[in-house]
């Protein structure tokens, strides 16, 4: 069950020039609006909110995208609910008793590996059903996390890592912004 709201991308932060558009970015900021201030080379950054953060012009579009996906990433963080929904910035799902405990393994580790002994143990303590009991239930919570751009890295034979999936290309906005492609 994935929710209604428009998923959370690199394309839907909106890039505020500081001090220049500070009434847009006042705006942007009632509207909790996720915010990139480009701020010009003699300005001081402003203080930002949690869903704001800021680079100085000029600035390569590396390190723009850079600060964009680290941007989608922190107001997108998942977290579970009720021990059965899982939901960030960009929807919502419902997990299995199973998904779930994999799921807050991973959400606890913070984006360190996590055995599959780990998981195992915590999932089947007499010991999994079947050799590939645990890879099973990670392709269906992988499928499940797609939504909310989440994805389970494996780390062939020893474990598991949550991540976040944004994919970022070169956009023409970010030219019109002033910033340099390298």
């Amino acid at each position: 069950m994935a929710s209604g709201r428009d998923p959370l991308s690199v394309d839907s932060v909106a890039l505020v020039h500081w001090p220049r558009d500070h009434e847009r970015r006042a705006r942007l900021t009632s509207a909790r609006v996720p915010c990139l201030l480009l701020v010009e080379a003699d300005a001081a950054p402003p203080v930002v909110n949690a869903w704001e953060d800021w680079i100085h012009l000029p600035a390569d579009e590396r390190d723009v995208s850079t600060r964009l996906q680290g941007l989608v990433r922190r107001v997108c963080r998942p977290e579970i609910v009720d021990d059965a929904v899982l939901r960030n910035g960009y929807g919502a799902v419902i997990l299995t008793t199973p998904e779930s405990a994999i799921t807050r393994a991973l959400l606890d580790a913070d984006g360190a590996l996590v055995s599959r002994r780990n998981l195992e143990r915590e999932l089947w303590p007499e010991g999994p059903p079947s050799t590939r009991a645990l890879d099973d239930l990670v392709y269906r919570l992988r499928r499940r996390m797609k939504p909310l751009r989440l994805n389970i890295f494996s780390a062939r034979g020893r474990g598991f890592v949550l991540g976040v999936a944004i994919e970022v290309t070169a956009s023409p906005r970010l030219a019109e912004s002033g910033i340099e492609n390298a």
